[in-house]
């Protein structure tokens, strides 16, 4: 496959999968908190919900700006699908976000009065990817 085709299915289709599976699997659920806080309920300021998702919305800017930039001078197929889900993900919570006022979890974590979805775990692992393969592409520049 053509490098510039790899590049564009690696960023676009795991961040469509990412958002399709999130929203529908916060449809299908048969009940949902919505959370007004960050990932896995961290609260999160302002209160305003009209400057909270402005400041998402910037900093889902910010994030795909530094993606691609990322990912365009340390190419790496692993590392352009994870940006690819972060994105995807964070973009399904930002659209219950300004669509719902807040957040759709469907999952609670027993004990400790958290509450998350798809989403959110999706963004923690991609994260985990993106810094375990930028370590290892540094180390192996040494």
């Amino acid at each position: 496959m053509n490098k510039r085709y790899e590049f564009y299915w690696s960023v676009s289709v795991p961040g469509l999968l990412a958002l399709t599976f999130d929203q529908a699997t916060k449809y299908f659920s048969p009940a949902y908190v919505l959370n007004q806080n960050v990932s896995f309920s961290l609260p999160f300021m302002p209160a305003d919900a009209t400057l909270q998702t402005l400041l998402l919305a910037i900093l889902l800017i910010g994030i795909s700006l530094f993606a691609r930039w990322h990912m365009r001078n340390r190419p790496h197929i692993l590392m352009n699908v994870s940006y690819s889900v972060l994105l995807g993900a964070a973009l399904s919570n930002w659209l219950d976000r300004v669509m719902y006022s807040g957040v759709r979890d469907i999952w609670e974590i027993s004990g400790l009065g958290l509450h998350n979805n798809l989403a959110d775990w999706l963004i923690v692992l991609s994260v985990a990817v993106i810094i375990g393969v930028d370590a290892l592409q540094q180390s192996r520049q040494k």
